[in-house]
This record gives structure tokens, sequence and C-alpha cells, in this order.
């Protein structure tokens, strides 16, 4: 999803030779889309508006999805823009700015590595991963639009999210049945595809993803835990 409460960064696309799930980054979608995110936190409600702009670029030899996301708070302007492998659909390269700090990882061999920079502190990242990982926030949500997508798919995801730190998280994802959402673009007939972290029941989200060729994912929702003072998140597509 958007919001960096759920998820800022996946990390790999490491020195694996073979992806272990059925991909087809050829139904994703190009161009520029505009979303908005309702963050609400107990008696605390806020609309985060972004836009998303997806590019297949050509770059040292490879193919790269290109995925910017440039979403305005009341702290300003940030700025994510990620590089993933076409093909493999795993990173290579992120960069996030913002006015109170910047992120910059690099994804080689099998370590995450790279520099987070917030509140005047500076950590240095190097993480080992020892298996396949695919990108998560805007990442994620486009790995899951340029799946094989079926009733009844499901498998693992191993994720590197990235707050304060780097830190690995395990998701079991299920496509479920095919039904119609209304969001702030339309109508659409979509998948609705359930994630839920193995180590931790309050850590979940659903994310729908459009039928129709090429594909749009066009909402994601997620709780907030009770110890965080209980909510929702919500991204939806507003325009195209």
């Amino acid at each position: 999803m958007q919001t960096s409460a759920l998820a800022l960064a996946l990390a790999a696309g490491l020195g694996w030779s073979a992806s272990p799930l059925p991909l087809n980054p050829g139904a994703i979608a190009k161009g520029r889309f505009h979303y908005v995110t309702e963050l609400e936190v107990g008696a605390t409600r806020m609309e985060i508006p972004s836009t998303r702009e997806i590019s297949l670029e050509s770059q040292a030899g490879e193919q790269r999805l290109i995925v910017k996301t440039t979403s305005v708070t009341g702290m300003g302007e940030t700025i994510d823009r990620l590089h993933l492998d076409a093909r493999s659909m795993r990173p290579i390269r992120r960069e996030t700015r913002q006015r109170q700090g910047r992120l910059q990882l690099e994804y080689t061999g099998e370590v995450v590595t790279g520099m987070i920079q917030s509140a005047g502190q500076t950590i240095m990242v190097e993480q080992a991963v020892d298996q396949p990982a695919y990108a998560g926030d805007a990442g994620l949500d486009t790995l899951l639009v340029g799946l094989q997508l079926s009733e009844g798919l499901s498998g693992r995801l191993f994720v590197i999210e990235t707050d304060v730190e780097v830190h690995l998280v395990n998701f079991e994802f299920s496509v479920q049945a095919v039904e119609s959402i209304t969001v702030p673009a339309g109508t659409f007939s979509a998948w609705p595809i359930r994630l839920q972290a193995i180590d931790d029941p309050d850590y979940r989200q659903i994310i729908w993803v459009s039928v129709d060729e090429p594909r749009l994912f066009l909402q994601g929702r997620a709780p907030v835990p009770s110890q965080a003072g209980g909510g929702h998140v919500l991204t939806q597509l507003v325009d195209r």
C-alpha cells in the first residue's frame, strides 16, 4: 500500500536465477495514476494524496520498471523512486527523499546496503537476505498486479521492511474470487489478494487488482492494530 505505516520497502532481487512466483509483468499498466490514502487512527483522520508513475526503461543493459511515488502531507512532499528488474520483479535500487530525511538502498548479491537518514540521525544498512524477496509498499502493489492471477493462487512473500531500520517479515498471500468494487476512479472487476504476516495476526491487508489488462492497483486496505490506537488505512485509485 501507499502508506509508510505499513511498509516502506522490501528488498531483494538478489542472486537467485528463477522466480518462485508465477509472474506476468507485461500485464502491469504503465502511466501516471492518482491515489488518496485515508489514515484513521483513534479519533484522528487524515487524507494523503499521491501520484504513482510507472515506466519501463533500459538501464545498464537491462529492462527496469521504474515506480515513482510522490505524496504530500503536512510535513511536506515525499518522493520515492524504486527500480525493479522488469523480468523478475525484484528490487535493484530505492531512493526516498523528504524534507526531514532520505533513504538510499541497493539490492546486490545477498545483502541490502545503504543508509536511512531521519530526525538528524543516519543509520547505515547492511542486511543479509537468505531467500528471494520482493519490493513492498508501491513495489508490493506492483508485484501483485504483475502476478499470473487466478482464484486460489497462494504462496509466501519474504519481505524486508524499512522504517527506522531494516527488518524481515514473512507474509502468506491468497487470491480470492473476483468481485466488483467501486473506487473514486470508477467500478471495476477485481481480484482481492489477502496478505497475512505469519508471525503477527494483527499485521494483514487486502489489495484489489483489476481483472482487465493492462492491470491496475485499485485499492488497498489494512487495519491499524489496537495497541497503535485502532483504525484503518485505505488507499484508493482516484484518477488515471
